[in-house]
């Protein structure tokens, strides 16, 4: 729809996907939980990438141009809160040498949990995994964009 209004913070966002016979399609995706009767708003805060018309090698790229939304903390959390739960949990959350989250995987679903206070805007970071490679990048946690890319 061409009358959805944009908001700072908006609760959904219009998302390109490229389906198997090379059509590409534009989706409105809910960037949270939206109740029946809710108003749509695009979150404005979400920059459109304009290098996704450049063409990559497979394998040339190994992380996203831009943080995933549901990886950026919507209020202020304390030590130890579940900040995120089950299938809000992006599958590609950033490592860092210095996180502020753990993920805890039990029986009943899977916990993401801060182990350091976060502010309203910062972005949910993990520890890097032991046993795999990853390519430095810098980030504005106030964007969520990547720098010098």
């Amino acid at each position: 729809p061409d009358n959805i209004p944009n908001k700072t913070g908006g609760n959904c966002a219009l998302v390109e996907v490229d389906e198997d016979g090379g059509e590409t399609q534009i989706v409105l995706v809910a960037l949270e939980d939206i109740d029946e009767g809710d108003p749509l708003y695009l979150d404005n805060t979400i920059a459109d990438d304009e290098d996704d018309d450049e063409e990559v090698a497979d394998g040339e790229e190994n992380a996203p141009s831009s943080v995933d939304p549901r990886a950026v903390a919507k209020q202020d959390w304390g030590t130890g809160e579940v900040v995120l739960s089950g299938d809000d949990i992006p599958e590609d959350l950033p490592r860092s040498l210095e996180p502020n989250c753990e993920l805890l995987v039990e029986d009943d679903g899977a916990s993401l949990i801060s182990i350091l206070p976060i502010q309203c805007g910062e972005v949910f970071t993990l520890a890097p995994d032991d046993d795999e490679e990853y390519e430095e990048v810098e980030v504005d946690l106030g964007t969520g964009e990547m720098v010098g890319s």
